[in-house]
This record gives C-alpha cells, sequence and structure tokens, in this order.
C-alpha cells in the first residue's frame, strides 16, 4: 500500500518511501508538484528528470526550528499547483472555497508526520479559512498518524492568531517566540546580541510613547556570564508589565 493520502482535492501527504519506490506520481495520482520538508543530500535525480515542479523546504523536526518563516512562501507555492494563473491570491480578497482546484500536489517528509502535516495544515488555514483545530482534523481524519511536533503546532498557534492569512514578521507574538527561541538555542545570548536590530528599533519607539509611570516598570534582561543586556520587558510584553 502507498504511502499517500488525499487530504483535499489535490492535496496529498506522506513519507519519502513513495520517492524511495520511484512511485510514478503523475499516472497513479495525477500530482505534477511535490513540496518536500526534508534535508535532502541530493535532491532525487528521477524527480527532475519525470519534470515535476520541486519545492524543497530543508528542516529538521525538532523543538527550535521556525517554521512560520516558510510559510508564505510554501502557501504560494501549493497555490500555484492548485490555482495557476489568478488575479488575485490573497485571501482577505479572493474567495477560493467553491473555486475548483485544476493541479494536484504531494506534501512530505521522512515519515508524514509532523513537518509536511504542518505545511498542509497551513495552507488550508490561509485558503480554506479553517481554524487550527479544523485543519489540523481535515488532515487526521485522511491520516490518522498526522500530528505536528510541539514547537510546530506552538507557531501554528500564533499563525492562527495572526489571522492565518500572512506571516508577519514584526507581528509581537512571533517576536516573542524568536527571542525565546534564541535563548533556547544560545543560552549565553551571543545570538540575541548579534540580531539585536531585530528588537531594538521596535524597543526605542514603544519607549518613546511610554508615560513616566510605564518606564518605571520596564525591566531589562542580561546575561549572566557578562550582564550584557539582551532585551527588555517590553519584547516580551505587548504591554508594559504590571
Amino acid at each position: 500500500m502507498t504511502d499517500i493520502d488525499r487530504v483535499l482535492g489535490g492535496i496529498h501527504v506522506g513519507g519519502l518511501q513513495p520517492i524511495i519506490d520511484h512511485i510514478s506520481l503523475k499516472a497513479e495520482y495525477n500530482i505534477t508538484h511535490i513540496l518536500s520538508v526534508i534535508k535532502f543530500q541530493v535532491i532525487p535525480e528521477y524527480l527532475i528528470r519525470k519534470s515535476y515542479t520541486l519545492k524543497n523546504i530543508p528542516i529538521d523536526d525538532d523543538d527550535t526550528t521556525d517554521i512560520l518563516q516558510y510559510i508564505n512562501e510554501t502557501n504560494r507555492f501549493i497555490d500555484s499547483c492548485l490555482f495557476p494563473d489568478e488575479t488575485e491570491y490573497d485571501p482577505r480578497k479572493a474567495d477560493f472555497k467553491k473555486k475548483p482546484q485544476r493541479g494536484a500536489i504531494y506534501i512530505h517528509c521522512h515519515a508524514g508526520v509532523s513537518r509536511s502535516i504542518t505545511f498542509a495544515v497551513a495552507y488550508l488555514m490561509y485558503r480554506y479559512g479553517f481554524n487550527l483545530k479544523t485543519a489540523l482534523h481535515a488532515v487526521k481524519r485522511r491520516r490518522p498518524s498526522a500530528q505536528p511536533n510541539e514547537n510546530f503546532m506552538a507557531q501554528l498557534k500564533i499563525y492562527e492568531k495572526m489571522g492565518s492569512h500572512y506571516v508577519d514578521e514584526n507581528h509581537q507574538l512571533y517576536k516573542q517566540w524568536r527571542l525565546s527561541n534564541s535563548v533556547k538555542l544560545d543560552p549565553t545570548g551571543d545570538e540575541i546580541l548579534e540580531n539585536d536590530e531585530t528588537f531594538k528599533q521596535d524597543e526605542e519607539k514603544k519607549l518613546s510613547e511610554m508615560t513616566e509611570e510605564e518606564l518605571s516598570q520596564v525591566f531589562i534582561i542580561r546575561c549572566k556570564k557578562c550582564r550584557q543586556k539582551l532585551a527588555s520587558s517590553i519584547s516580551l510584553f505587548s504591554t508594559p508589565p504590571s
């Protein structure tokens, strides 16, 4: 039995095995596009030879990978397969819910459980207006093993709070997640210091708008080793803590 499940219309999800087995995705499923969410050493040659339209998102299935940075890109790629040549793609302006899909895509990772499912779920939220719970259920009812890891689920919840349209790099929740993730990746704080501009401009703007009382409540987060400033509390909260 081929490890491929059709989720909705031409959206298929699964693992790497069909690629390894050289399954004819075009002949059997009318698939023309492949979104590979996996770190390939080399893109399988037969995929290129068979003229599939390919996109590779080279990420690991772990507790620190930032998947939000790729969602706008993967949504555009899936759109280009299912709804080619549209004049308007913005889901806030164009409703594709009743529009017939015109292509088929295979979204896969290694096991078809976490990484590929994450991007399939994000697309259902983006294009069909599903909330996270509904989008995940739509995938799980066709592929019961589907379950993004905790890190990916946390980011999908942020995406949902953004409105599930486009990922906004300046959204406060995303900034908070990146700061928290930087500490997880590098407890010394070096990475935060190297990317100081990510938060510096936003902090300066907020500080200039605060009253004296609000300013008195702002606290500084410092490196335990060198006492270098890493961030202030306004990078973590949308309003000063009370």
